[in-house]
Parts: structure tokens; C-alpha cells; sequence
């Protein structure tokens, strides 16, 4: 995706601070259904969806399409609130899919490092609101896998920069996750893998294509701990879909050992890990 500035791309009332919007060559209404059913597929809890457009229908109002999803894990968002409560007031994460004047689909949410900036939260805490940005990404995605394309958009306050760089060390660390991937999908389907591993694998991705800090450290976490949650999201479709025993119980492992590493690398930063208990169902 290509970042712009927010002003010379979206209607200027539409330039807020720390919002992001995603182009989506989707309608808005689809593409808000994509991400509930990534958002459900990931295991996260769907708390609302809004739907202001026929809401304001039934009010004998008019307004283009426009709808909201409401979504979080209490396992990320009860440590954040502990700490600060305030950000009861931010959360469960949002995202609102609405169309313009001229007929273009977008998806909008607030960013994880602004949400930590309005609420004082400590940086290592903003890692567990930071899921929005992969899912949102992968509901914008262009080809059927949630992979994004040039023809997708990503709208922001200030553009990026060193992105084909990262784009490279992302697919290199993805490679060898995806060769595994392929050899235990064609058990399932001849010709792809199940959706719930397109969808894991498109959010492993968009998860890793960090911007750049300039600390070696906490670029490599941040990089790894979504290439680690891909490899558990993909070995939880194994245990829900597959019948091979022995794959079965390397799938059992992989999900404990790559949890353990991911609470390890963060306490490494001394970052406080999200509440989890080291399941291998959810």
C-alpha cells in the first residue's frame, strides 16, 4: 500500500489527526464484512456492529453507506485499562467502513500510537491495540488471500519512508512460515489453503511490515511476535481441520512453544505481556 498525506487524498473534514483511512476497492458495507469474519476468524470477540446508514434510514434520514465494527480480546484490553483507565473510553477497538461523495469505499481507525499518545499509555502496552492496523489491512486487500496490492491506499497523517526495505525483510522472515504453510494445506484443498489461513497469513504479513524505529531490539519483536502469531493461528486450523495425529501434536507444540517465545521476547524488552494462559484452542 502507498501512503499519501492525508489531506491531498480524503475529503479535508476527513483528515483527522491519528486517523487512518484504507481505500477499498470493495463497497464499504463488504468490506466491514470482511473484517468481522477476519476479526472472528482471529478468535476476537465482535461486540457490536453499527449500522448508522440504516439507522438513519429508519429515521427517514439519508446517508450514504456507513457502518462501524466493535471488536476486542479482554485478554489484551483488561491489562491496558488497568494501567490506564481512561482508555475504557477507547476501547473495545473500532472501525468504521463508509463511503464518499464520489462513490470510494473506506475503512477508518484511530492508530494504536496515537490512541497511546491521547492516553499517556506506556509504549508497552500499545502492542496489545496494535492488531487492528494487520486486520484492517487484510480487510482492504485487493486479491482474494487479503494480500494488498498498488491498487490499495493507505491514508495517513504523514507519510512513511525505508518501506521497500522492510517489505523485503518481511517476505524473507515470511518464507520459510508460508513453505510450511503450503505442505500442510494441500492435506485440506489441492489448489490453496483454507480461508483461515489466508487470513492468518495476510495478517502475519501486514503485522510485519513495521516502520522502522532505529532500535535493532524492538524492530526484531515487533517483526517476530506477528510472524510467531501466524504460525499459532495457522497450527489452531490444523487442530479444528486435520486428522494426521502426528501433525496434530507438532501443531499442539508449536502453539505453547511459539507463545512461550513471544512472552519471552517481550519481557526481553520489558514489556508486560498481554493476560494469557498457554491454550491451544484459542
Amino acid at each position: 500500500m502507498t501512503p499519501f498525506h492525508a489531506e491531498d487524498t480524503v475529503p479535508p473534514l476527513t483528515a483527522v489527526r491519528g486517523v487512518v483511512h484504507l481505500r477499498s476497492q470493495l463497497g464499504a458495507i463488504p468490506t466491514l464484512d470482511r473484517l468481522e469474519a477476519l476479526v472472528r476468524a482471529r478468535g476476537l470477540t465482535v461486540f457490536a456492529r453499527i449500522e448508522f446508514s440504516r439507522d438513519a434510514a429508519s429515521a427517514g434520514l439519508t446517508l450514504p453507506p456507513m457502518a462501524q465494527l466493535i471488536f476486542g480480546d479482554p485478554r489484551a484490553g483488561t491489562p491496558v485499562m488497568a494501567v490506564a483507565p481512561a482508555m475504557g473510553l477507547a476501547l473495545p477497538l473500532r472501525a468504521l467502513a463508509w463511503e464518499d461523495a464520489e462513490g470510494h469505499s473506506w475503512l477508518s481507525y484511530e492508530a494504536p500510537e496515537f490512541i497511546g499518545e491521547r492516553f499517556s499509555l506506556p509504549k508497552a502496552l500499545v502492542a496489545n491495540i496494535a492488531g487492528i492496523r494487520a486486520l484492517c489491512e487484510a480487510a482492504v486487500a485487493a486479491d482474494s488471500s487479503g494480500l494488498s496490492d498498488q491498487g490499495n491506499t493507505a491514508v495517513e497523517a504523514k507519510p512513511s519512508d525505508g518501506r521497500s526495505s522492510r517489505r523485503l525483510l518481511v517476505a524473507s522472515l515470511s518464507v520459510p512460515l508460508i513453505i510450511v504453510m503450503a505442505a500442510l494445506a494441500l492435506r485440506w484443498d489441492r489448489s490453496r489453503p483454507p480461508t483461515e489461513n489466508r487470513a492468518a497469513i495476510s495478517m502475519m504479513i501486514a503485522g510485519m511490515d513495521i516502520k522502522a524505529s532505529g532500535d535493532v531490539d524492538r524492530d526484531f519483536v515487533a517483526i517476530m511476535v506477528p510472524h510467531h502469531q501466524g504460525a499459532i493461528d495457522m497450527a489452531r486450523t490444523e487442530l479444528r481441520r486435520g486428522h494426521n495425529e502426528q501433525l496434530r501434536r507438532i501443531a499442539q507444540e508449536i502453539i505453547v512453544t511459539q507463545q512461550q517465545e513471544i512472552a519471552a521476547m517481550r519481557l526481553g524488552l520489558g514489556q508486560i505481556p498481554p493476560v494469557s494462559h498457554y491454550s491451544v484452542t484459542r
